[in-house]
């Protein structure tokens, strides 16, 4: 592998190139792992009998779950109109899907920022369930009591006919399922109490029910709560007209966190045709964890080992944005396999099988370690120093009920919209996910009738769904990611060494700083490739580069021009540690050119004040040195740091170069202090707009133009009063050279100069009026009357000023004449509805 190298201003980087076919370029990271609670198995798909002894057998659940579906859905339910409006509503009724955004499962509302919880009362409501708490003095008085004693009075506060009593117990019995501190025969009496509140829900607040529900979703499937699920379910049938959908959502979440027994009941909803309610489970049941790794997860897979080459490269693109929902769905073998065989991108792949987490980071070690394909030794190790975000963004899942236009595999039922490439390299693209509703619904009734996947996707042939969870709490690189990444410094294969440099290097502080001595033995590698990447991944270790300072050094006479470059921009990071040594023989090498001399003198300014004096000192000695030599000199001083005691000497070397006779070197002076001066933020007196503001006006005469842009840009660059500056010299300087100049730098302000670029259309001179049409038509009208939108008064001298001057007796360029008239029409219209307002 090879790779291109853009040295930048601030920040060196490298980007691969494929030299060696099939090749990749990646990026990673390793994540802590916490133990969380096992995850439900398929409804009906075995239900290990020591952990749910206490369940009904699916017999009974299938009898209650009928039971509350067939019958009269209005008893005990307040909404008795709305429950037969709905029952009324026609088959042939189409429902628009939205793209919501809820999930009921708390493991996956940790790990994706897009999926929060539908239903959480205790955090949504905490300042009001805490007040309540505090106000009810008898809890207050119980810190002696066991904590089962504790959650009886808690629960025995439900009983209670006093709203606020009844929140403080809630709140109590949450405290202690969080702390675990609720046995198991406790459990039943508390579950007894809160569906005595439920039974009776339309007649409480919101608040109560909201939290009640929870409090059944926390302790999970109970022989209690799956004996009460047609309460659950009469609760959360509704229709469109609902006036309470907080409990709806309440209850959606509770049925998702029973166990297998409540997704069934939630599928057996869904698969009844009420229209509305139908299309409003499955999106939630879509973004739930369950379904995504027994449903959505098998179908990518399956897709994923299609014949078709373009469904197999987007059924993986999906995978890889859906993180460790993948491994928990069972795919790391086919990811494996997949690898392997080289029939799909193997970057993609070791990027999908790294967004697995930990797992995923483990398995991409062994690969490194142990596999014989130097090509997938290469993938692994550029996928491994990729920070996989703590809460990473999924791509979104949507329902669709027209028909997928693309040729599925029989049982597939997906289409992936988006970025077919790695998420982490292209992580700003939006990527979808679409389902068939019908497909989606199909799949979910014949899940909850299986025994595995395999009788839902007929295509897999092994596919086994994990019962745990990983959560990712950190995104940092893990010690074995170093370990594993240095170790492949010594791979017999240069492509590999070349890429496990890269992601050391892009892995960065501190956790790859234990690589450098490996990285410095790499500095004498055979490969020119090599040596380069080795250089250019010791330079982003910061200051621990001075431990490579000789071996980086003998580099900058190396043979192959990227070692030498990379060399000579990883000594910057070594800082003033090594000036002493590495300025003498920069400064030979700045003056014979054998490297880019931009880079050389960034280099040299870099290492600290020595460096700075250097060039300053050169500068100043020889005046008629070469032009590139002394231009590139006068923009590395733009890297000197501010705040240091040379930064007097510095500014006051670019005063002095200010007028030289080379035009190059005028604009390169204003450029380098208009930078410090961003840099120091107002904080050097010599770099305050008060001090270089009058300088730069007096290039704006210069008869350079790249001159007189250079000291535009720092005009606008002091802000307002560098916007005065340059509408007092539109309006009032002679020199029409000048006052174009001026409007050039009010465009670059944007749609807030817009109307004193109005007064450059009046000017007598036709090359001012030209500037300034230039400047008006880069705007759009929409912009124009956002930025105005809310200054009255602005806009009514402004619609002045756009008639006046579409009388003037001068030419407007066609586009600036529509503009402006279509702008006029728009503020007209405004002041006609106006007056019709007052009017009225």
């Amino acid at each position: 592998m090879s790779y291109q190298y853009g040295f930048l201003e601030d920040d060196e980087e490298m980007q691969p190139i494929e030299d060696y076919p099939d090749d990749y370029r990646n990026e990673s990271q390793s994540i802590q792992v916490s133990a969380i609670r096992p995850s439900f198995n398929p409804p009906s798909a075995r239900i290990p009998a020591a952990s749910y002894s206490s369940l009904p057998s699916a017999t009974s659940a299938d009898h209650i779950l009928n039971k509350v579906l067939e019958q009269d859905l209005s008893i005990n339910s307040p909404s008795r109109r709305k429950r037969l409006k709905m029952l009324q509503i026609p088959k042939s009724r189409e429902e628009s899907p939205s793209t919501t955004k809820g999930n009921t499962d708390r493991l996956t509302a940790k790990k994706f920022k897009n999926y929060h919880e539908e239903a959480n009362p205790f955090a949504e409501k905490a300042l009001k369930l805490k007040e309540s708490f505090d106000s009810c003095k008898e809890f207050q008085e119980m810190h002696d009591l066991a904590a089962d004693d504790k959650v009886l009075r808690f629960s025995g506060s439900l009983s209670s006919p006093n709203s606020q009593k009844k929140l403080a117990g809630l709140q109590g019995i949450h405290e202690a399922i969080e702390r675990q501190e609720i046995s198991l025969s406790v459990k039943d009496k508390v579950l007894a109490e809160v569906f005595a509140v439920l039974e009776k829900w339309d007649e409480y607040d919101t608040d109560i029910i909201e939290c009640s529900l929870d409090v059944i979703g926390s302790i999970g499937a109970h022989k209690t709560s799956i004996n009460n699920i047609p309460l659950l379910a009469s609760i959360l049938i509704h229709d469109e007209t609902t006036d309470t959908p907080s409990i709806h959502q309440a209850a959606f979440a509770c049925l998702s966190r029973l166990g297998p027994a409540g997704i069934e009941a939630l599928i057996k909803i869904a698969s009844k045709d009420y229209a509305y309610l139908q299309v409003w489970v499955l999106e939630r049941l879509v973004l739930t964890n369950t379904i995504q790794r027994h449903i959505i997860v098998p179908a990518l897979v399956q897709d994923a080992l299609s014949p078709n080459s373009s469904v197999r490269l987007q059924a993986i693109a999906a995978l890889n944005r859906m993180y460790s929902v993948v491994w928990e769905g069972g795919a790391m073998p086919v990811l494996l396999q997949l690898i392997d065989e080289g029939i799909v991108d193997r970057q993609l792949l070791a990027c999908t099988i790294r967004a697995c987490g930990q797992p995923g980071e483990q398995a991409l070690i062994r690969m490194l370690k142990t596999n014989p394909i130097a090509k997938v030794r290469m993938a692994a190790a550029g996928a491994l120093c990729w920070r996989v975000p703590s809460r990473p963004k999924q791509l979104d899942i949507h329902l669709v009920n027209e028909n997928i236009r693309y040729q599925l595999m029989p049982g597939s039922m997906c289409r992936y919209i988006g970025p077919i490439g790695p998420v982490v390299l292209q992580d700003d693209q939006e990527a979808v996910l679409e389902l068939n509703v019908n497909d989606f619904l199909s799949s979910l009734q014949r899940w909850i009738r299986s025994e595995s996947p395999q009788e839902v996707f007929p295509f897999l042939s092994q596919f086994q769904v994990n019962n745990e969870t990983t959560l990712d709490d950190k995104a940092e690189i893990s010690i074995p990611v170093v370990r594993a990444l240095a170790g492949s410094l010594r791979d017999e294969f240069e492509g590999v060494r070349e890429t496990s440099a890269y992601a050391l290097g892009f892995i960065g502080l501190p956790e790859a700083a234990d690589a450098i001595d490996s990285l410095i033995r790499l500095l004498r590698d055979q490969s020119a490739q090599v040596r380069t990447m080795a250089a250019w991944a010791i330079g982003r270790l910061g200051s621990v580069a001075f431990k490579a300072g000789p071996a980086l050094l003998s580099l900058l006479r190396d043979s192959y021009w990227k070692v030498r470059t990379a060399a000579c921009i990883s000594l910057a990071s070594a800082g003033p540690n090594i000036a002493n040594s590495a300025i003498p023989i920069l400064y030979k090498i700045l003056r014979d050119g054998s490297i880019n001399r931009n880079t050389v003198a960034e280099t040299i300014v870099r290492l600290g004040p020595i460096g700075e004096k250097l060039l300053i000192d050169m500068l100043n000695k020889e005046p008629n040195a070469n032009a590139t030599l002394r231009g590139g000199a006068v923009r590395a001083l733009a890297f000197a740091n501010v705040f240091s005691s040379n930064i007097d000497f510095v500014v006051e070397a670019l005063f002095n170069l200010v007028n030289d006779n080379m035009p190059s070197i005028r604009k390169e002076v204003l450029l380098t202090l208009n930078s410090l001066a961003e840099k120091a933020k107002l904080q050097v007196t010599y770099l305050k707009p008060r001090m270089l503001l009058p300088l730069f006006f007096k290039f704006l005469k210069d008869p350079t133009k790249e001159v007189r842009d250079a000291s535009t840009t720092g005009i606008v660059s002091s802000g307002p009063q560098g916007q005065l500056m340059l509408i007092e010299a539109m309006t009032k300087d002679d020199s029409p050279v000048v006052r174009a100049q001026a409007i050039r730098g009010l465009g670059i302000i944007g749609p807030s100069a817009f109307r004193s670029l109005l007064l450059g259309l009046h000017d007598p001179h036709h090359s001012v009026r030209k500037a300034s049409a230039d400047m008006i038509n880069e705007f759009s009208v929409e912009e124009i009357c956002g930025e105005f939108w809310e200054k009255n008064s602005q806009r009514q001298s402004m619609k002045c000023a756009v008639r006046e001057i579409l009388k003037l007796p001068y030419a407007l360029q066609q586009n600036t004449a529509n503009l402006l008239r279509e702008l006029l029409d728009i503020l007209e219209s405004e002041g006609r509805t106006e007056e019709t307002e007052e009017n009225q």
